[in-house]
């Protein structure tokens, strides 16, 4: 960071796979503005794993009649996702649909795509094994859902059954 990252503060584990995870951190800047951003790893030892997995992918590739090729292409796919650089690019190309949208005579710009994250004054470069993105607005698929869960346990409270047989009380 070029001394511009004082410190950066994990807030809660976003997802983890087999090649990685994802965690929803604080970066603090030498200027002691807060950001919260997503910062993307991919596990140590997944270079490893795929290098052997790939011996194994040949190996069987050449005992099967017409499989080289297609084993070749999955490798291929598999080795591109394990290189968070094609990912940053991509999430730099993705960036033209953040422009507005001319439709019927309105403009919309209700979609945004992923942003890598950066500041006015630095911003943090992908590697092979990290990609650090801007948080994306709106809530999560927990928080939603959390958000509709507490009208219905309201609603199914109100419709117990009062204790007279096919009556409930909503008072």
């Amino acid at each position: 960071s070029k001394g511009e990252i004082q410190r950066i503060k994990v807030k809660t584990n976003l997802g983890a796979a087999s090649v990685g995870q994802s965690l929803l951190c604080e970066i603090t800047d030498k200027k002691g503005v807060t950001h919260e951003a997503v910062i993307k790893l991919l596990r140590p030892d997944v270079a490893n794993r795929m290098e052997r997995e790939k011996a194994i992918f040949l190996k069987i590739a050449k005992e099967v009649p017409g499989m080289a090729t297609t084993f070749q292409g999955r490798l291929d796919r598999l080795e591109e996702e394990l290189d968070l650089r094609i990912e940053g690019h991509n999430v730099e190309q993705g960036s033209v649909y953040d422009n507005p949208i001319q439709t019927k005579g309105q403009t919309k710009s209700d979609v945004s795509s992923m942003k890598l994250f950066k500041t006015e004054s630095f911003s943090i470069p992908v590697t092979k094994d990290t990609m650090v993105l801007e948080k994306a607005p709106g809530k999560t698929l927990t928080n939603s859902l959390n958000d509709i869960d507490t009208p219905l346990k309201t609603l199914e409270a109100a419709l117990q059954p009062t204790g007279e047989s096919n009556t409930w009380d909503f008072n």
